[in-house]
């Protein structure tokens, strides 16, 4: 078979299902940055005393960040070359921030951090474009 053939071949459901999962993690993250940005903001509830280091820093970060997630789940929706890529570095990049903001080896886990592994992990462990075993 050639190459043309094998990516109009329909997806597995397995396949299809960690790609549906790996687009809702990642449009989830558009939002809990947006939202987080906005509360750092508008002080929502105390957020700002609840981080180690200056709330500006965090706040600044969570523009871009939200933009390059949008920008993620574009390219990772459209299978554009780098797409894992750049949501593993993304997830990475929240895993240490997460480090960060809270200012302690010793972080209380939350959902951030959670769905930022799960992305992690998915993105590291999809197969596809890895070489077929012949």
């Amino acid at each position: 078979m050639t190459d043309a053939h094998n990516r109009a071949a329909p997806p597995r459901r397995r396949s299809r299902m960690r790609r549906v999962a790996t687009l809702v993690l990642l449009a989830e993250k558009v939002i809990q940055h947006v939202v987080v940005t906005a509360a750092f903001a508008i002080d929502l509830a105390g957020i700002r005393d609840t981080v180690a280091i200056p709330w500006v820093a965090l706040a600044a970060a969570g523009v871009p960040l939200a933009l390059l997630y949008a920008l993620a789940f574009r390219r990772y929706r459209h299978r554009r070359p780098g797409a894992r890529a750049l949501v593993a570095a993304l997830a990475l990049i929240d895993v240490v921030g997460e480090f960060v903001a809270q200012g302690t080896p010793a972080i209380t886990v939350n959902m951030s951090f959670l769905v930022a592994l799960l992305l992690l992990a998915l993105v590291v462990t999809d197969r596809r474009g890895a070489p077929r075993a012949d």
